[in-house]
């Protein structure tokens, strides 16, 4: 039986389910692997198998339907590595990067983001302090997180980083900052910028993740 190492391994992370976030209608964005596959074509099937034998749709069309039809649910090498690279089915938001970073950065543990840190009165006393809610923890071993934390802060850092162009002249030595690029791609447009971070990279205190549509 596949053990579905990356799939597991992304909903370890909190990919493809709500963060809990105190905000109504949230999107839990989905990981494209072997289940999802599985999952889209018992959906679909019907339509596709419909659709096949649709002479008003292009020959091409008409024979991405019929493999659809019948082998969708089959996970090939090209699922698996768009699944490696957060391509294809897989869809997160920016907020599950960011709780994804600040687990990274607070060395493993996935917390409930909310919006408040505490309720207080017109007076500025506290009235209620909202307490941290432990999700999870990233499913690595620590050997591994001090190997992404020393690689994520590279990026900046390095010669030929992917962020080291942007940070020339910051004062890294000062307030070292740990970060990812990335980009999405969306068919017909430009890609989606993505910049994951958090700093202090030695002792983080924020978690900053943006976007550029």
């Amino acid at each position: 039986k596949p053990r579905n190492a990356i799939e597991n391994a992304a909903k370890g992370f909190g990919l493809g389910q709500d963060t809990g976030i105190d905000l109504p209608g949230e999107y839990a964005g989905r990981v494209g692997g072997r289940n999802f596959k599985q999952e889209y074509w018992d959906q679909y099937h019907d339509v596709w198998c419909e659709r096949k034998d649709d002479r008003s749709r292009s020959a091409y069309l008409r024979a991405i339907d019929a493999d659809n039809c019948e082998r969708g649910y089959v996970y090939r090498g090209g699922d698996a590595a768009n699944l490696a690279i957060g391509q294809g089915d897989t869809v997160a938001t920016p907020l599950q990067m960011a709780m994804v970073y600040a687990a990274i950065a607070n060395g493993g543990t996935l917390y409930e983001p909310h919006l408040a840190k505490a309720v207080v009165s017109s007076d500025g006393r506290t009235v209620t302090r909202v307490k941290p809610v432990k999700r999870g923890t990233l499913p690595m071993s620590k050997a591994t997180l001090a190997y992404l934390q020393r690689a994520l802060e590279g990026v900046t850092t390095n010669e030929g980083g992917t962020g080291s162009g942007v940070f020339s002249g910051f004062p890294l030595a000062k307030v070292p900052v740990s970060a990812k690029t990335g980009s999405g791609q969306v068919v017909g447009k430009d890609p989606v910028v993505w910049f994951a971070s958090y700093a202090p990279s030695t002792a983080p205190r924020y978690a900053v993740v943006m976007t550029v549509q």
